[in-house]
Order: structure tokens, then sequence, then C-alpha cells
């Protein structure tokens, strides 16, 4: 079997798995991506949506803004963007100033590339604390994101970061729980990049 031919008998396969969800297109499309990049079906349970957040970011994408990322495994990941991209953590004099605070360098990237991200789309595969830094200064009103993509993994803040997420009444994507990572975050993404080439 070629490389195309396994990747659609995958999609065949999840969409059969998924078939007692209500998976209309393109936010259907996330979700079997996010499934084919985790390899668990039950993923789907977790995943959640802000009602507006497949229009808002498939307009944010059509006028090619800027998508930032907590790290760079997040931003390899996503294919066929034509906009700006840019990884917080890349950012420079980030680890000095995070030395300085005893922030993250997520963190202070992500407050660094605000003027980028306002109005753009966030995508945090790794990071809780860049997540929390971006929900901050948006409540604050120093930036406005049209869409975070929130999927950060672990079991310190995780969890908790997401839940403050879909409290916070921003345009999400988030997977709850402690389970999340770059190649889930990246594959959403691309999901939506395709919606958008689409017309959808």
């Amino acid at each position: 079997m070629r490389g195309c031919e396994i990747e659609a008998e995958s999609m065949r396969i999840i969409w059969d798995l998924l078939s007692g969800y209500p998976l209309s297109a393109p936010e259907g499309d996330v979700v079997v991506r996010v499934v084919h990049a985790s390899g668990d079906p039950g993923i789907a349970r977790c995943l959640r949506f802000h009602p507006e957040a497949v229009e808002r970011a498939i307009a944010a994408l059509r006028s090619s803004r800027p998508i930032v990322t907590d790290v760079a495994m997040v931003a390899c990941g996503i294919r066929g963007y034509w906009g700006p991209l840019a990884v917080a953590v890349e950012q420079p004099g980030v680890g000095e100033e995070a030395e300085k605070t005893a922030a993250t360098r997520a963190s202070m990237g992500m407050r660094q590339l605000q003027h980028l991200w306002n109005q753009g789309i966030v995508v945090v595969g790794n990071a809780p604390t860049a997540l929390l830094e971006v929900l901050r200064l948006s409540l604050e009103g120093s930036a406005s994101p049209m869409l975070v993509v929130g999927m950060p993994v672990g079991f310190v803040g995780a969890a908790e970061s997401k839940d403050e997420l879909v409290a916070s009444g921003i345009p999400y994507i988030t997977l709850l729980g402690t389970r999340g990572g770059s190649p889930m975050a990246a594959a959403a993404v691309n999901a939506l990049i395709r919606a958008a080439r689409r017309g959808e």
C-alpha cells in the first residue's frame, strides 16, 4: 500500500469508528485528524469546540493572519500555511527574561508575540504556561486572538489551563484533561487549513 492509500484507509476507518458522533464538516474533519494523530478514537469524546471556532479560524487563515505556536514541534507539524508562522520559545531573549522573572520561555514568548497573535491564531501543544499567559493577556484586553487551539499535555497545569480556556469565552478548540501534545495540536490546524483552502 502506498502512503496516500494508507492515509485514505485510515480516514475511512476513523470515520466508521466515530459513526455515532455528530461529525459535520469541517468540525468533523478536525476531530478525525486529531484522532488520527493520537491513534485513539476515544479522544473524540474529550474534544471541545467554541461555537464560533471553525468560522473564525477559517476567516483568519484566509486573511493570512499569523499563527503563533508555543514550541517548534507544533510549527513543524503545520503544513502548507501561506501566512506568517512564529514560535514563542524561539524569540530572542526569552530565556534570559524567563530566568529574571521565574516565568517559562513559552509564556515569555507569548507575551513578546502578542502583537502577532492579536487577531491571529494561537496554537499550544506543549506548555500550559503559554496558554495561561495568552488567557491573561486576552482577558486584560492586551490582545484578542481569533482562535486558540489549546492542547497542552501533562500533569501539571494542563487540564486546568484548558478548563480556564473553555470558561474564558475566547473562541477555542481544546482537548480536555491531561492528554494533548504537538502532533494533535498541529493536526487540528492542518484540518482548518484544508477547510480554508476548500472554500468552506
